[in-house]
């Protein structure tokens, strides 16, 4: 899929404040809606800053594990390029409450609620632990929150940080980057190694935040960013819990402070002890509350009072003064948001109103780079001109070599591998192909080949049915990537089995190239029908005289077997045998074995249903036709190898 067949896909606007959802060290989220499944979705955009923490990672992550419904899953992930950097684009179901940090801000919820949140949380750290993933980054932005009636649903997500912890061992190697502070444990901030139960204090810190409504290890919101930093992490060392864990009900307690032990060996180790600490939530400690009719209703009061809510925000926005680039966005944009609970809370607060408008402005000034007033407006020029020199020196070089390369793998595609060099050949076009994807200097056939690499597992690439299709749909009108993603849409791979879907390519790449094998899935769709497709034994018989006309013998077994069984057609045996001997001649067993039986008056009911076109005793293996492309390509390999031998 291309960048511009995504944004055609999925409707949404970067620019677009209200299109925002959220935004962090690992990327920004926006709401998008889906035009072909007709629903609205969330887009996570990361910039691909490093080989492993990126969104490909994280999905691969989620992929691996069982289905839980406390972890959120991804529908799939993009990669485009954008000279020089490369962005993910990650699509995720959308949850209209959106994460746990908005749920308590707008919602007053009830013991029992937060008993559920906080036993679903547990369970999806337990699900992952029990995969040997260390999530590591354990917040309340990164738990998004279904609401199922008067139930609620918590959903782990944000694995950009998620540690695969060795199966032997009971401790990995930590990492600060992206790192939250205020949900940090102690060896996370002392940088020492890690176990799964570092999650397990964040969790802690999350249920205190449930129960009380601040942080258990807090600092003055009017110091600095750096500053209120290193007054936490001193206080999350010495591991001192606020006084105010006493308003936490029982059992709620007791699990609160098993988690913030600062000695990882003495704080609890498994998701289950806590699970069987948290039991049934206790009736006499409910909250009295007025009801509404699912059981939640709307926050009267603040967690924090104006003038701390002002004070706040009024440091994000002095803070974005020495800030530049998303920085300085996402501080003003944290500004915005307590300004906004200022107002709801004091609508006539004239200076929370001001201050929004402030930040809006400033949000949508581009920021300007000026030039210093070192160079003359001729010396200026000519730099310039020298920096676009060099651009396009780079570029053509660039270019030059990727058409060798690429060469050389269509010509070894299109070739006669020898079956001992097979598996190095593969593994080094693979390398190449995989240098080169997403860029200019791939065309609709190499797009097509490095598909085929995804959907076998070929030369080192993973089984992958999302990764070939992508690649197929980049093929363009390329008869064979056509081809292949009917194949795809035939079987289920990567999607749901869909006849209608799987005709519609496969006559796109026999209206390209007659490619004989598109006819015979066609004949075959036809003539079993399901799967959206209707059975038209007219239109399946005219789609298997097309294939015999390029001499397939899958498809002169089943023309075969329609005049002996008059399907759709008055009974013929003398058509019959004559296209039975057709496809016997070519090794075919099944109308081997079918002509035998006419001969001698003997049924062939065993053959009332059509044999899958790809199955070795209805269709023997045949070369593949070649295009005009593939033919050429042949003879570039076979020129390229005998120079090689003769060398």
């Amino acid at each position: 899929m291309t960048y511009e067949e995504f944004l055609k896909r999925y409707e949404f606007d970067t620019q677009d404040q209200k299109a925002m959802l959220g935004a962090g060290g690992f990327g920004s989220v926006y709401k998008a809606f889906d035009s072909v499944q007709k629903r609205f979705v969330a887009i996570k955009v990361a910039e691909v800053k490093h080989e492993k923490f990126n969104l490909l990672y994280e999905k691969q992550i989620v992929d691996e594990l069982d289905s839980h419904e406390n972890v959120a899953r991804y529908g799939n992930c993009y990669r485009f390029q954008f000279m020089p950097v490369r962005y993910d684009f990650a699509v995720l179901t959308f949850y209209q409450e959106g994460n746990l940090a908005d749920v308590l801000k707008k919602y007053a919820l009830t013991i029992p609620q937060k008993h559920q949140i906080l036993e679903g949380i547990l369970k999806g750290v337990a699900h992952l632990h029990k995969h040997h993933i260390i999530h590591r980054d354990m917040k309340p932005q990164n738990v998004l929150m279904d609401r199922q009636g008067d139930r609620w649903v918590p959903k782990l997500t944000d694995f950009g940080l998620s540690k695969l912890a060795d199966t032997n061992t009971s401790s990995v190697e930590n990492s600060s980057i992206g790192l939250s502070i205020a949900y940090a444990a102690p060896e996370q901030i002392q940088n020492r190694e890690i176990r799964h139960n570092v999650d397990l204090w964040a969790v802690g810190i999350i249920a205190y935040q449930m129960f009380v409504g601040d942080l258990p290890f807090d600092a003055s919101r009017s110091m600095s960013q750096e500053s209120w930093n290193l007054e936490v992490s001193k206080l999350i060392v010495k591991g001192k819990v606020s006084d105010k864990i006493s308003q936490v009900p029982e059992p709620f307690r007791t699990i609160i402070k098993k988690c913030l032990v600062p000695d990882n060996a003495k704080r609890v180790q498994r998701s289950e002890e806590l699970l069987e600490i948290l039991g049934t939530p206790s009736t006499q400690a409910q909250e009295r509350i007025p009801a509404s009719d699912e059981n939640t209703i709307r926050m009267d009061e603040p967690f924090a009072n104006t003038k701390e809510l002002t004070a706040r925000a009024d440091h994000l926005v002095q803070l974005a003064e020495s800030k530049t680039g998303f920085e300085k966005e996402q501080s003003l944009r944290d500004a915005i948001g307590l300004y906004e609970e200022i107002l709801r809370l004091d609508p006539s607060h004239m200076h929370a109103r001001y201050q929004i408008g402030q930040c809006n402005s400033r949000l949508k000034q581009k920021t300007t780079f000026k030039i210093p007033r070192i160079l003359s407006k001729k010396g200026m020029i000519a730099a310039a001109a020298v920096m676009v020199g060099m651009g396009l020196v780079y570029f053509f070089l660039w270019r030059s070599t990727a058409r060798k390369e690429l060469a050389w793998a269509k010509s070894a595609n299109y070739s006669n591998i020898l079956p001992a060099d097979s598996a190095n050949t593969y593994q080094q076009m693979f390398q190449i192909l995989d240098k080169y994807a997403g860029t200019l200097a791939m065309d609709d056939t190499t797009n097509n080949i490095l598909g085929i690499f995804y959907q076998n597992g070929r030369g080192g690439a993973t089984l992958d049915f999302d990764k070939a299709m992508d690649f197929y749909e980049r093929g363009g009108d390329f008869e064979w990537a056509k081809y292949n993603l009917g194949y795809l849409h035939f079987w289920g791979k990567g999607t749901l089995k869909n006849f209608e879907t799987a005709a519609e390519y496969f006559k796109e790449a026999y209206d390209k190239k007659q490619l004989t094998g598109a006819a015979d899935y066609l004949g075959y769709i036809y003539e079993e029908g399901g799967y959206g497709i209707t059975k038209d034994y007219n239109l399946a018989k005219n789609w298997f005289e097309k294939a015999v006309a390029g001499n397939s013998s899958y498809s002169q077994f089943e023309l075969g077997k329609m005049y002996q069984m008059g399907l759709g057609m008055p009974v013929n045996e003398a058509r019959a045998k004559y296209y039975y001997g057709l496809a016997a001649n070519q090794g075919n067993r099944n109308a081997q074995q079918a002509l035998n039986n006419l001969n001698r008056g003997r049924s062939n009911q065993a053959f009332a249903h059509a044999a899958m076109p790809s199955q070795p005793t209805a269709k023997p293996k045949q070369q593949r036709p070649k295009s005009n492309a593939g033919t050429f390509w042949e003879k570039v390999g076979t020129e390229l190898f005998k120079q090689a031998a003769r060398r």
